[in-house]
């Protein structure tokens, strides 16, 4: 990076926090924008992207309903925008907010890195039907090819929550619960 390149950086950062001190809502999108377009950010967005397109893909959430969140600092998360189109994530679509209990995705990285919210089938069908809930995630450790400590939380509205140190993880463990809630359901139909 040359002098002049770091000039224009401090300028552009300067221009945007002026204009979120005079539109708050309005330029908040800009500046996470700006940031998620950062050559430092692009590998964040590009994991996160690709965990969109698999969930799509895989039929374990609605193109715009689920939800992909990474911890950035210790009070900020990444998070993919409400109604965003998960099959077509790029740094436009995410957004930074704190991590609270106000949003569970976010609130969910206060202990870990990374959370995807979404609704798999054949996980949720065999959750209410079959087997309960804590006996069907037990078994997901010796089902999973790289066992680790994520974890799988169902909410009341039938979602699930997979919270893991990383993406990859929580979309693999998500992959696998669904893998395996399918393999059930054709055994006890």
């Amino acid at each position: 990076m040359t002098r002049s390149d770091g000039i224009l950086n401090r300028w552009m950062k300067g221009s945007v926090d002026r204009a979120l001190e005079m539109q708050p809502r309005r330029t908040s999108r800009v500046r996470d924008e700006y940031l998620y377009s950062a050559p430092s950010a692009r590998e964040v967005v590009a994991e996160i992207a690709d965990a969109g397109r698999r969930l799509v893909e895989g039929g374990l959430a609605p193109r715009t309903v689920g939800a992909i969140a990474v911890r950035r600092t210790d009070a900020i998360a990444a998070r993919t925008a409400p109604g965003t189109d998960l099959a077509r994530i790029d740094n436009r679509m995410l957004e930074s907010v704190p991590i609270s209990d106000d949003d569970p995705v976010a609130g969910a990285l206060a202990h870990d890195e990374a959370a995807i919210l979404c609704w798999p089938p054949a996980l949720s069908a065999i959750a209410t039907r079959l087997e309960p809930v804590p006996s069907l995630a037990a078994r997901l450790p010796t089902i999973a090819s790289e066992p680790g400590p994520a974890r799988l939380v169902e909410s009341f509205d039938g979602s699930w929550l997979a919270i893991a140190p990383t993406v990859a993880q929580a979309i693999e463990w998500i992959e696998v619960a669904e893998h395996a809630a399918r393999m059930q359901a054709r055994r006890d139909p």
